[in-house]
């Protein structure tokens, strides 16, 4: 009679302890977070799954050391900038776990996220910066020399430009929310694209960076194309004008055969 009142008991634990043994995916985000607000990166990379996205290798680097191999200095700078905001304002990230949804080996965590947003701080910056680049290229050029920046001038002139933008612009609190895709790896619950934490984490910095850097790729597009098509369009408005010419002779010459009194100016032109 005994043993058959501990077997239900038994069977809860053992259901408790299976549940425990694999974090849920609500469960992975919200120690995602918490490293980040701690400035923990190196445990926060155990909750992402490797290799998913450009932003989960930079902060494998970032937590290696090996930041500085980046491509050159001008992305050291970018790195640095944020890197140095997310150590004083990481800890300001608050959120709320809203809903979680489980379909097999994949989930989405839905979470409310509130944070200091460096957006407009950051476009003030790049936008000093190219200002600074082109006025440095045209006095090099002036100069007589080749108008090259150096790389460790672009990076001092961006991490300059970023203090300087602050006295215009300021670190507000933005809330979003986010949908966290998640992905079973060998058994275990991962971040599969660690995008929106990490650009929260680092205040907006990096979708700012990659907006107006793709603005500007796409002024230069825009420039081009209106400086092929203002090329073109003389050729065909010489050819136009041509016809019109052409047209407007036959026309004149069926005036004189038709009217006693021709009027019109191409006539009196055509006639002169």
């Amino acid at each position: 009679m005994k043993k058959t009142k501990l077997l239900p008991v038994i069977l809860t634990f053992a259901l408790l302890f299976t549940g425990c043994g694999t974090a849920k995916p609500a469960s992975v985000v919200e120690s995602a977070i918490k490293c980040l607000q701690e400035n923990n990166l190196e445990e926060a990379s155990q909750y992402f799954a490797k290799g998913d996205t450009d932003e989960t290798e930079a902060v494998e680097k970032v937590t290696d050391g090996t930041e500085e191999d980046t491509e050159n200095a001008t992305g050291n700078a970018f790195l640095s900038v944020m890197n140095d905001f997310a150590k004083e304002h990481a800890k300001d990230i608050t959120y709320e776990i809203k809903d979680t949804k489980e379909d097999g080996d994949e989930a989405t965590v839905t979470v409310k996220v509130t944070y200091k947003d460096a957006g407009p701080v950051t476009k003030l910056a790049y936008q000093d910066l190219i200002k600074q680049s082109v006025s440095s290229a045209l006095t090099s050029s002036l100069a007589g020399t080749d108008g090259d920046i150096d790389d460790s001038d672009m990076s001092a002139m961006f991490i300059k430009s970023f203090e300087n933008a602050q006295d215009s612009a300021a670190f507000v609190d933005k809330t979003e929310t986010l949908k966290i895709s998640c992905k079973k790896v060998d058994g275990k619950w991962k971040i599969s694209d660690s995008t929106d934490l990490l650009n929260i984490y680092y205040g907006n910095i990096l979708n700012t960076l990659e907006k107006v850097t793709s603005d500007d790729s796409d002024s230069n597009e825009d420039s081009k194309d209106d400086t092929e098509s203002d090329t073109s369009e003389p050729e065909t408005t010489a050819t136009e004008t041509s016809e019109t010419e052409s047209s407007g002779a036959t026309d004149n010459s069926s005036d004189v055969t038709t009217y006693d009194t021709p009027t019109t100016a191409s006539y009196t032109m055509w006639d002169d």
